[in-house]
């Protein structure tokens, strides 16, 4: 006959507790697992968020720098080719409404900005009040709040170059993350610094005698890599044009043209 294990009171607690630590220690480890899992998922979300809040930032600053080189660009173009786009000039030589030549010298006075009104009142000017005009509100960039501020700007013509700074304050907005862009800068290689160094001593020696064409200088002036013209367009109005024959300031692919008109007394 088989014999009966008799368990005594003591044993089954034993064992009962031993099945207790054993669940208690799975329990541990499961919530730890699970615990883990929720932190490193909203751990990732957030910065799956932070990420996605950076490229908003980028595409917004990536369009307003487009546009800064673009309208900052467009600026020194128009100044050389039609003295810019911000009614500076009193005084031109009208073919359409989008084609004028400026008068730099009319009847023995000089019409001439000075360099830093170059610098804020005609590039500066354009730069600042164009801008907006490009970025258009941020329209094309959605899931977002942007507002804008005031531009301004500052100019300098270096010797090889124009530089750009732009203080532009842009607030972006996205749920409870918010980003302020506000300072861009642009550099344009070119030789603007020449071109109104050559305007000024025209200027200046016409003031002392506008009975001739200076073409002493002129010819100088070509040394240094300039195709130099001038000739008569109408009645005592010679028009002056420059083009920068270095390859490394071409705009827009092509050579750079800078061009005024001076009134003066021409002799037959």
């Amino acid at each position: 006959m088989p014999k009966i294990k008799v368990v005594s009171s003591s044993e089954k607690r034993r064992g009962q507790l031993s099945v207790f630590i054993v669940v208690s220690v799975v329990l541990v480890f499961l919530i730890a697992f699970l615990y883990n899992r929720v932190v490193l998922t909203e751990k990732r979300v957030s910065e799956m968020t932070k990420t996605q809040q950076q490229w908003d930032v980028q595409a917004v600053q990536g369009m307003v720098q487009g546009c800064l080189d673009k309208v900052a660009t467009d600026s020194v173009f128009y100044f050389g080719m039609v003295g810019g786009r911000t009614g500076y000039f009193p005084q031109s030589i009208v073919y359409d409404q989008y084609y004028t030549i400026p008068y730099y010298f009319w009847t023995g006075r000089s019409l001439m900005p000075s360099k830093r009104e170059i610098e804020n009142d005609i590039l500066g000017t354009y730069v600042a009040s164009r801008l907006k005009a490009c970025t258009a509100g941020f329209t094309s960039v959605q899931g977002f709040v942007i507002s804008e501020g005031d531009i301004t700007s500052k100019v300098t013509i270096d010797k090889k170059s124009v530089d750009f700074k732009i203080d532009y304050p842009i607030e972006i907005t996205k749920g409870d993350q918010k980003t302020v862009l506000r300072e861009f800068s642009f550099r344009l290689p070119s030789r603007l610094y020449d071109l109104v160094e050559f305007s000024s001593e025209i200027v200046k020696r016409e003031e002392q005698d506008d009975s001739i064409i200076h073409w002493d200088y002129m010819t100088e002036f070509t040394k240094r890599g300039y195709n130099v013209t001038a000739h008569a367009e109408q009645i005592h109005t010679i028009v002056y044009r420059v083009v920068d024959t270095n390859d490394d300031y071409r705009l827009y692919f092509e050579p750079y043209m800078f061009q005024f008109a001076n009134r003066v007394v021409v002799q037959g």
